[in-house]
């Protein structure tokens, strides 16, 4: 079936894409969903954009989302990208200015697992808009996003920052989307946009079903044939496609006799027909088949032969063969036809061969060495093992997406890691790193994993850091309160080892403030501990370490004066402790510090001189 005549009844959206791609070329970009049902010709239609613009000197830049991506950072964007950040990786030009904010991206390093920043994601984001912004600086360009509801999180999410900011720059952005898949919300937003044009395509009408029925089976039709072929398809020119692959092998005449046969077939057909396809092809071919089904779209012919279990070039000649059959596309490398070609041979697979299989993949792509994050792909479809090599990877590639702005898909790996059931010693880390990660996300379950964290955790510093971000956790859900006590508690135990330890947990380093003032403190709540110790309640220092309603607020409330020499001591309490307990970085970051000089708390003043001066008089009702 020759892409023109997929293409019927397609003027009208080939004409808006033209009118874009030419509006761009002189600054005015903007971005285009085409939105449809699988099969309906959504690529085809990407691809002649594509032949246009580059017939008008347009750069392509082309990616195509995977379901087995999904939680790759950035993957999309990197697919796009990556070839033209190589190719002049010589000149330097594309991360000139703002820019280099983007470069850890196609940077590949394996990195230490660190704290990564509160705007990391924004400095991303930021980062990538001036990388398009120098790339266009050379002429105009076309982004083009194949299956972008399988697009991951963040891809998507950089290309709604990217929407508004498309005029002005001789920039197209196309993409196609499948209705009712992936995440759902954030496309709407994107479609919503007032930049976002929405293409939506429309079944094929009869007229052009009879074309379509003509041009492949070499012959006139009727017209009853051809509308049960509409009835059956529902119009869909890839089920088309497969249903008179079908007619034209089982040697259907075209006549109206044939309609109610037609009919028969079902709307499975697709299915149907690639399986028995695959059954009349060799053992190897079906082998390979399902294995690229579970590598995915790309995969190399080493890791295909390894998986499948065949020579290479016994491999390449079923590649061929299942390309002449119309499983795969007659290209070089292997791809499939459709991803609903796909879909048909991964669901044929049982759930259990297809979970041993993924973990299968794991090893195979970790043997011929590739990406971290392509074996963690694998391993999140695979069953759990109790495996501490693969909650070690997991990890790295989690603090890896965190180093790149991507906490939802560090989430995703650090869930997939408990899964394993680590080792005590490690539960610890992992709970405390997906409760991090949860809390930059907002997520509600944040708190859960930190208190298990808190609970799991032996080594003071790691304790105290896993404490903290329990409270950050506890006070954005409303609960001031229990945050106060949670830190009290830890305190207790740490301040007789480690007094410096102890103070840095008096520290505040809320990343974001409460919007509704605690619960007045109840007078007398001191415990009986603090009271011998001389110290105040929680509920007395807590009302100057968390303001009431923002921190200007706190800081007009409660300004306790230290002295000079207090000043110094606390400094070098900061000092020391950055130095020596490398787990408490995300305390000493310089966002915190600057949030936390004007709501110091008088007691953590007190702990570091023996002298205090007490503050001026407070708005605060005295405890």
């Amino acid at each position: 079936m020759s892409e023109q005549r997929t293409l019927l009844e397609r003027e009208r959206e080939l004409g808006v894409l033209a009118n874009v791609i030419a509006e761009a070329r002189e600054g005015r970009g903007q971005l285009v969903l085409v939105r449809a049902p699988a099969g309906l010709g959504k690529t085809t239609l990407l691809n002649a954009a594509a032949q246009t613009a580059g017939g008008a000197g347009v750069l392509c830049l082309r990616a195509r989302a995977s379901e087995l991506e999904g939680d790759f950072a950035y993957g999309c964007v990197r697919q796009l990208l990556e070839p033209i950040v190589v190719q002049q990786s010589g000149s330097g030009d594309l991360f000139d200015g703002a820019a280099a904010l983007a470069k850890p991206l196609f940077e590949p390093t394996r990195v230490a697992r660190r704290p990564a920043s509160a705007d990391s994601a924004f400095s991303m984001l930021h980062g990538l808009y001036w990388l398009l912004n120098n790339l266009v600086a050379g002429g105009p360009a076309l982004l083009s996003v194949d299956d972008l509801h399988w697009s991951d999180a963040e891809s998507l999410q950089f290309l709604s920052y990217l929407a508004p900011r498309l005029d002005g720059l001789p920039l197209t952005v196309l993409a196609s989307v499948r209705i009712g898949e992936g995440d759902t919300a954030e496309l709407a937003r994107l479609a919503a946009a007032p930049e976002t044009t929405v293409l939506a395509l429309k079944p094929l009408s009869l007229e052009a079903t009879a074309a379509l029925c003509e041009d492949r089976l070499g012959r006139d039709v009727a017209v009853e044939f051809a509308a049960a072929c509409r009835e059956v398809t529902g119009g869909n020119p890839f089920l088309l496609g497969a249903l008179l692959r079908e007619a034209s092998e089982q040697r259907l005449s075209a006549d109206a006799r044939e309609a109610p046969r037609v009919k028969r077939m079902g709307p499975a057909v697709v299915a149907q027909s690639v399986l028995l396809r695959l059954s009349g092809t060799p053992p190897s071919a079906t082998a390979l088949v399902r294995a690229l089904a579970v590598l995915g779209d790309g995969a190399r012919l080493g890791e295909l032969a390894s998986l499948a279990e065949v020579e290479e070039d016994d491999a390449a000649r079923a590649g061929d063969l299942l390309a002449r059959v119309g499983i795969l596309k007659p290209i070089e490398g292997f791809d499939f036809a459709h991803p609903i070609v796909r879909e048909a041979v991964y669901g044929d697979i049982g759930p259990r061969a297809r979970g041993e299989t993924h973990a299968r993949a794991a090893e195979v792509l970790s043997a011929s060495g590739a990406s971290e994050e392509r074996i963690a792909a694998q391993l999140s479809e695979a069953p759990p093992a109790g495996d501490a090599e693969r909650v070690e990877l997991l990890r790295r590639v989690a603090a890896l997406a965190l180093v790149r702005g991507a906490p939802t898909a560090a989430v995703a790996y650090l869930r997939r890691a408990l899964a394993e059931s680590p080792s005590p010693a490690d539960a610890g880390e992992v709970q405390l790193e997906l409760g991090s990660a949860e809390l930059r996300l907002v997520m509600p379950e944040a708190a859960d994993h930190l208190a298990a964290a808190v609970e799991l955790l032996q080594e003071p510093a790691r304790r105290a850091t896993a404490v903290r971000e329990l409270a950050n956790a506890l006070t954005r859900s409303g609960d001031s309160d229990r945050a106060v006590e949670v830190i009290e508690s830890a305190i207790e135990v740490v301040e007789p080892h480690d007094r410096e330890l102890a103070l840095l947990l008096e520290l505040p380093s809320m990343p974001s403030w409460p919007t509704s003032r605690p619960a007045l403190p109840r007078r007398g709540g001191c415990s009986d501990s603090a009271a011998s110790k001389g110290r105040p309640p929680a509920s007395a220092w807590s009302w100057r370490a968390l303001p009431s309603s923002a921190p200007g607020q706190a800081s007009r409330q409660a300004k306790p004066r230290p002295t000079s020499s207090a000043r110094s001591r606390a400094a070098g309490c900061w000092a020391s402790r950055s130095t020596t307990s490398p787990g408490l970085s995300t305390c000493l970051s310089s966002d915190c510090s600057t949030r936390t000089r004007s709501i110091w708390p008088t007691r953590a003043w007190s702990r570091c001189s023996p002298t205090p001066r007490p503050g001026p008089r407070s708005r605060h009702r005295r405890l």
